[in-house]
């Protein structure tokens, strides 16, 4: 065994300590080895439950830069699984790759990685990955490199003065990315000393640029709505931030409704964790004391969008201004997106991912086993028909968009999409009583 747990005198594991630990702090390091074993010991303990994926634990790892993750059952951790033996199986050469990335020294290089992710998305679908996997791979790959180039902006201009998060949102945020993408994220920092928060603020700004710009160098584009952390709203300290969230649910105007939702999915990328959950407690806590109409507002936007059929249930088209043609994905599957969170901070669920989200609502009896399988189903139904449609057009040299011609979808796909859209309306019907009565009850 590569690994001894340590619990305290209450039995709750409280470290752990590897033959790697030893061989280096003790052995190498020629220390006393009669201390105590917590002044040696790795802690706290990341953990995953033991029902997880193998793919989720090494995603996890990487996006915490971790080689060892705690496998839980019930509150307990019962054991601990390293990258080495979780990477061992060839079958995971995406996560190579993602390692590969973490190495990468030039500009260049990440965009040149980057370039190649069409071709791995292609291979996953082929081999029949699930979709919401392979949109696990593609937000891996895109964290490995935001990492690396935070990393590389933090060697440029030296070491954060206070703690921060560099965070994603939208689709990024909820793991759920495609390939058809622009930036979307933003700084948390401490709340500074007063007297340093000039300096803190103008360092923020200074990282960010560096990030932003690096980012779009790679191929990420510039977002259109400036939702960027090198945009000065978005690069604040922890108060402000809470602050924010406090305006958006308790004056739900169209405005701040629209400006706030990527930021409910919001993910840290990197850096220090405990902002973003302070903020989740600070969400909560506010939504506890009275919200109606948050989220009355909130399900409007959701039941709002209706799926793209016409009143005769044929397909509702959408023409761009190339005269191009076609089935918009992206819209239905935001529709239930919406949905899905909207239940989600109703029943204080902090897990930002719509597929864990829709497993939690299951969990706390909120969806039937029937509701969940129906809504998971039918939303990664359209993620599988995204990615396939998007990996299509950049082997052909194209920009990868979310408009999909009727041609390219078979007969089976078109009348299970129509099904899709059906199920969509029947909740947002749902939602719609739901809280339009049970909130105001």
């Amino acid at each position: 065994q590569e690994y001894i747990l340590i619990k305290n005198r209450e039995e709750e594991v409280v470290g752990f300590l590897t033959d790697r630990d030893l061989r280096i702090k003790v052995v190498a390091a020629e220390i006393d080895p009669q201390q105590e074993v917590y002044t040696i010991m790795q802690q706290p303990v990341p953990s995953i439950h033991e029902g997880a994926y193998k793919h989720e634990a090494i995603l996890s790892m990487f996006q915490q830069q971790r080689r060892y993750l705690g496998v839980e059952s019930g509150q307990d951790i019962i054991g601990i699984v390293s990258l080495e033996q979780l990477l061992h199986d060839p079958t995971h050469s995406p996560f190579i790759f993602i390692q590969s990335i973490q190495r990468a020294n030039e500009i260049e290089e990440l965009a040149a990685a980057w370039a190649k992710v069409p071709a791995i998305v292609d291979r996953l679908i082929e081999r029949g990955m699930r979709p919401e996997i392979v949109n696990q791979v593609i937000s891996g790959i895109v964290d490995a490199i935001t990492q690396r180039i935070i990393h590389r902006a933090m060697d440029k201009i030296g070491n954060p003065p206070v703690a921060f998060s560099f965070i994603a949102t939208g689709s990024e945020g909820r793991m759920e990315q495609t390939l058809a993408t622009d930036q979307d994220n933003a700084i948390i920092y401490d709340d500074p000393h007063p007297e340093d928060k000039e300096h803190v603020s103008a360092y923020f700004l200074e990282l960010a640029k560096h990030i932003n710009f690096e980012l779009n160098q790679v191929g990420f584009d510039y977002c259109q709505h400036k939702v960027m952390a090198q945009n000065p709203k978005w690069n604040q300290p922890l108060l402000s931030w809470k602050r924010y969230f406090q305006t958006w649910i308790k004056q739900p105007t169209a405005t701040n409704l629209q400006e706030s939702r990527s930021f409910f999915d919001a993910r840290s990328i990197i850096g220090d964790s405990r902002l973003i959950q302070s903020i989740q407690t600070n969400v909560f806590n506010t939504l506890e004391k009275g919200s109606a109409t948050f989220f009355q507002q909130e399900s409007r936007g959701a039941i709002e969008r209706k799926p793209p059929l016409t009143f005769f249930r044929g397909f509702k088209l959408t023409e761009q201004a190339n005269k191009k043609k076609g089935l918009d994905i992206k819209s239905p599957m935001n529709s239930l997106v919406e949905m899905v969170r909207v239940y989600a901070l109703r029943h204080e669920i902090e897990a930002t991912n719509t597929g864990h989200r829709l497993l939690e609502l299951k969990q706390k009896k909120v969806l039937s086993q029937e509701e969940y399988q129906e809504l998971h189903q039918s939303y990664y139904f359209m993620m599988r028909l995204r990615l396939q449609h998007q990996t299509a057009q950049i082997r052909k040299e194209l920009n990868a968009d979310n408009l999909i011609p009727l041609a390219e979808l078979t007969k089976i796909e078109q009348v299970t999409l129509k099904e899709i859209f059906r199920v969509i309306e029947k909740y947002q019907q749902q939602m719609g009583m739901a809280f339009a009565t049970q909130l105001n009850s």
